[in-house]
This record gives C-alpha cells, sequence and structure tokens, in this order.
C-alpha cells in the first residue's frame, strides 16, 4: 500500500520548523535518487527515480514558502534541486539548474556558513561547466577553494570536492600542469576520509590530465589505482569509470594495439548503456 510522505507527517502535531524538517527530508530523497543515476543500473535508477517524484514535485513548493528566510537547509534544498535538473532531467534543463544554483549562492552569502557557500558554489560551478562557460566555471571553483579553507569548514567531503573541482576547472581551461597537485590533493584527502568514489574521481581527472600531456605511462598507472578500487568496492561507491576505461583504450589505440583498444570500448559502451539506455538517451557529455 503507498502511503504519502505528507500523510505520515499528518500524524504528528505541527510545531515551529516543521517546515523545515519536511525540505530536508524531501531533500535527502532527492538527492539520493539524483545521485544513483550512473550509479546503478538504468532498470534500478527509474524504479528509484520513480519512488521519488513526490517528493521532488513537494520540494519546490516548499522552498518558496521559505525563500525570504534565509536557511541552511533552504540553501542544500536548492542546491539538490538544480542537481537534478540536469543530471536526471534528459534533455538537461540547464536554465532551470542555474537559477536553483544561483538562488542557493545567494541565500548561502546571507549566512555565516562556509561549509554551505562552498556546497552552494559547487553547484553553481557545475551548471556553469555544464553550459561551457568554462572561465566562469573556473573563477567559481577558486572561490569555492578559497571558501573551503576557512578554519570553519571542518567537512572532509566538502573540502575534498572543493580541492577537486578547482583541479577539474583548471583541466577544463587547459591547465593541466597546474590542475594535477589539486586532484593529488583531492585524492589524499579522500583516502583519509574513506570517500571511495572521490579516491576514483581525482584518479580519473588526473588521468585525464597526463594523457592530454602525452604522459601515457601515467595513464595506465593511473589506472591500476582504480582498478583496484573498482575491484574492491561496489559500484554505488566507485561511481562510473567509463570514461576512464575509455581513456585508457585510446592509449592502446595510438599504440596500435587495436585489440585491446577495441575492448576498452567496448567496456566504456557497455558501461553506459547499462546505466543510461541506448545513446539516444544519452546526455551530451556521454558522447565521446
Amino acid at each position: 500500500m503507498h502511503v504519502s510522505f505528507d500523510a505520515v507527517l499528518l500524524q504528528f502535531p505541527a510545531q515551529p520548523g516543521d517546515e523545515i524538517v519536511a525540505v530536508r527530508l524531501h531533500r535527502k530523497i532527492v538527492q539520493l535518487a539524483t545521485e544513483a543515476k550512473w550509479n546503478v543500473n538504468l532498470d534500478t535508477y527509474r524504479q528509484v527515480r520513480e519512488l521519488t517524484l513526490e517528493s521532488l514535485n513537494e520540494l519546490e513548493p516548499s522552498l518558496s514558502a521559505l525563500k525570504h528566510e534565509p536557511n541552511a537547509e533552504v540553501v542544500r534544498a536548492l542546491a539538490t534541486l538544480s542537481f537534478e535538473a540536469w543530471r536526471s532531467r534528459m534533455p538537461p534543463d540547464w536554465e532551470r539548474a542555474q537559477r536553483f544554483a544561483q538562488s542557493a549562492v545567494d541565500m548561502a552569502e546571507e549566512l555565516a556558513d562556509p561549509v554551505v557557500l562552498s556546497q552552494a558554489l559547487g553547484a553553481l560551478g557545475n551548471v556553469l561547466d555544464g553550459r561551457s562557460l568554462l572561465r566562469d566555471h573556473l573563477q567559481v571553483a577558486l572561490r569555492r577553494l578559497e571558501v573551503s579553507m576557512d578554519s570553519r569548514v571542518d567537512d572532509p567531503i566538502e573540502r575534498t570536492d572543493a580541492v577537486s573541482g578547482a583541479g577539474m576547472a583548471l583541466m577544463y581551461v587547459g591547465e593541466y600542469e597546474q590542475a594535477i597537485p589539486h586532484l593529488q590533493e583531492a585524492e589524499a584527502l579522500a583516502v583519509k576520509a574513506q570517500s571511495i568514489g572521490q579516491q576514483v574521481a581525482a584518479i580519473g581527472l588526473q588521468g585525464q590530465c597526463a594523457f592530454r600531456l602525452d604522459r601515457w605511462e601515467e595513464v595506465i598507472a593511473l589506472e591500476e589505482k582504480w582498478r583496484e578500487l573498482e575491484r574492491g568496492y561496489p559500484r554505488q561507491r566507485v561511481g562510473p569509470t567509463c570514461f576512464s576505461a575509455a581513456l585508457s583504450g585510446s592509449v592502446h589505440a595510438l599504440r596500435g594495439d587495436l585489440e585491446k583498444a577495441n575492448a576498452y570500448a567496448k567496456e566504456s559502451y557497455d558501461f553506459m548503456v547499462g546505466v543510461s539506455g541506448p545513446p539516444q538517451e544519452w546526455q551530451r557529455n556521454q558522447h565521446y
């Protein structure tokens, strides 16, 4: 029997702050479902997505009622709606994503919480990257990195994301040598925090830098690191590795080993079909 989230809330007497409690719960449901994309198979993701639509439909109206009351949870919810707009929708709704991300940053500026501001800047940076506004993305990423260095930031995951985000933004504007130290630091922070997904992401971005610098041996050495994590942890923790596999395949193709290159290409293609369906359903960044 289906029981709505609102029906559960009505079982309890209204108390001050109930609106924020509801926003927090809806936000966590939407965030978890959105993060699941590319980390689970397509059928599982579709089931999860369907189960979260009620929370998604409740979240935006709830925020409209609270938009004049700066609150850290409202900022996180706005950032989550931005994330959902580009990651879950086909095609991505970049204008919606940017509107929510900018609202998150604007509200976060009013709060004396560097962790919340860093998270909001991360949401905005993701949108600017997705819209190919790479220099704007870099400026936001560098500001986020600066904010994350505040002594009040005691969230290792957020700190790692900020360092990795700066490295990624530098990579996307072609500053590969400058990017690598940030990505190595992000990997070290992720190891310390035992955050497997962040480790794999930082290693993968280092591989992209090495490839573009024609340091092919480094690409293969970095593959050994993410393969070891892939063997040791479930996909939900590792995240997608299809691009890294394709990158190694490109190295083998450039070296003339077409049999090995084709095997890597098939691995990458099969992964993407498994998590996103046929190519006509892929997002732009999945066509490489």
